[in-house]
């Protein structure tokens, strides 16, 4: 077979090689279905025997139909085998997806890979311009496409075990026929336009532990009526709009109620009493990351509520001095520190609070990454915050953007070179291209190998 297929591809042009792949893959993956099918409409005979006259027409007559018609060259099919039948029927192309459809029988495809190249299937896939579904890494994006543009994107995410994320742009037959049998293949999902009725109706069948919205398209209300299950336990809510509507905030409050969800990311804008109504029956996350400031402000008035891995607040004015109140407490009620503290946006505060919030750390310690991002933080608080990288042991990892080069030359400047724990940095460009910082911090990182600066 080998000796035949290298005189006969120097004549094929890659079009007719690419599809030949295709077919050669969908006649694998229907011979394995129909022996899965013949396994359950068979439960009492053995699949290496020959079925005789008798049961090879029933099993024919219930998969094809009364009025079916067999090409003369597949020859005689009573003298084989259920696993036989399913691959000679296969080869002679007599299954199509209708006769497969009205049976669903999930099947385990991994045997395929014993016949196919994943490397060579991956390169046709990148470079093949008909080939609609795409595989990036860990991930395939389907688009609204042709069941044949989709095909080789499916097969390949099928056998390959690195493939656990799904983002989908429409919702082409093959992707519902797909998903109908290999719901649970998918940890993670992204929903980039709403499901219609026929996808909606297959969520229970999936295993979504990360779900994803991309937008707050009002479509999605009809979704997030699905429970999904007890595996969902991470959400991100993207937007694309400057406001969300209240009737999808509504819906996703009562979507989050009923799940069990302990990493939640948002940049949906939800009213005051939406955000307060989405925090108050969670009790815990894990992550939690918001850039909307009626959520953030929800959050913070729960001193009950925990957080335990990492906490990510976003907005364009971030705290005043009251608010910035309650995200002291909020952290004071910690049964431990988090771990991972981000603050991106203007925090209009004094001096002092910023001086409260460096010594919770430096009492209660057990942050390990702090970022300070276009905090306006000030001259004098950029100090305070080089006397708690002394004192505390646990903080690891620093990143400050939007601050004068000549504050970070004082913050470096001021680090106690005695240390014995390590210490990393994130500035921004504009700080790293600065001729005097780039002195003092090469003289600095030289001389002292506990500090790292990203990019230097």
């Amino acid at each position: 077979m080998d000796d035949a297929a290298e005189k006969l591809l120097p004549h094929l042009d890659l079009p007719q090689i690419w599809n030949a792949t295709r077919h050669g893959l969908t006649c694998l993956f229907q011979g394995e279905e129909l022996k899965a099918i013949f396994a359950s409409l068979l439960l009492e005979v053995d699949q290496a025997e020959p079925l005789g006259e008798e049961k090879t027409n029933e099993v024919l007559l219930n998969i094809l139909g009364e009025e079916h018609t067999l090409p003369e060259s597949i020859g005689n099919l009573f003298d084989l085998s259920p696993i036989q039948l399913a691959e000679r029927l296969a080869d002679f192309d007599v299954i199509t997806k209708e006769h497969l459809r009205k049976f669903e029988t999930k099947f385990d495809p991994s045997s395929i890979r014993d016949y196919v190249n994943m490397d060579l299937i991956k390169n046709q896939l990148e470079e093949d311009s008909t080939e609609k579904a795409k595989v990036n890494n860990d991930t395939l994006a389907i688009p609204d496409a042709s069941d044949a543009e989709l095909s080789l994107g499916i097969y390949f995410s099928l056998l390959s075990s690195d493939v656990t994320s799904l983002i989908i742009n429409g919702y082409p037959e093959a992707l519902v026929d797909f998903m109908k049998q290999f719901g649970d293949k998918f940890s993670t999902v992204q929903f980039v336009v709403p499901p219609p009725p026929e996808f909606i109706e297959i969520l229970p069948k999936m295993a979504i532990s990360s779900l994803v919205l991309a937008n707050d398209d009002e479509g999605f209300e009809d979704f997030l009526k699905q429970n999904l299950g007890e595996n969902l336990k991470s959400i991100e809510i993207q937007t694309t709009t400057a406001e969300t509507s209240k009737e999808i905030q509504k819906a996703f409050v009562n979507f989050v109620h009923q799940h069990n969800i302990s990493d939640f990311s948002s940049s949906w804008n939800f009213t005051e009493e939406n955000a307060t109504a989405l925090f108050s029956k969670t009790e815990m996350f894990r992550h939690l990351r918001l850039t909307d400031s009626a959520c953030v402000s929800a959050c913070l008035k729960k001193a009950s509520m925990q957080v335990n891995a990492a906490l990510h607040l976003t907005s364009e004015k971030l705290f005043s001095e009251e608010s910035f109140v309650d995200f002291v407490k909020f952290l004071e009620a910690q049964e431990e520190m988090i771990p991972h503290i981000k603050l991106n946006g203007a925090c209009e505060i004094e001096d002092a609070s910023w001086g409260k919030f460096f010594a919770l750390l430096k009492e209660k310690q057990g942050c390990e990454h702090l970022c300070l991002n276009e905090t306006s933080i000030s001259t004098e608080s950029i100090q305070l915050l080089a006397n708690l990288l002394n004192e505390n042991k646990h903080i690891g990892a620093v990143e400050l953007t939007k601050v004068d080069p000549i504050d970070v030359m004082g913050l470096l400047s001021k680090l106690n070179t005695e240390r014995t724990f390590d210490l990393m940095f994130h500035f921004e460009d504009e700080v790293l291209r600065h001729d005097e910082f780039q002195q003092l911090a090469q003289k600095l990182a030289g001389e002292n190998e506990w500090l790292c600066i990203e990019n230097l």
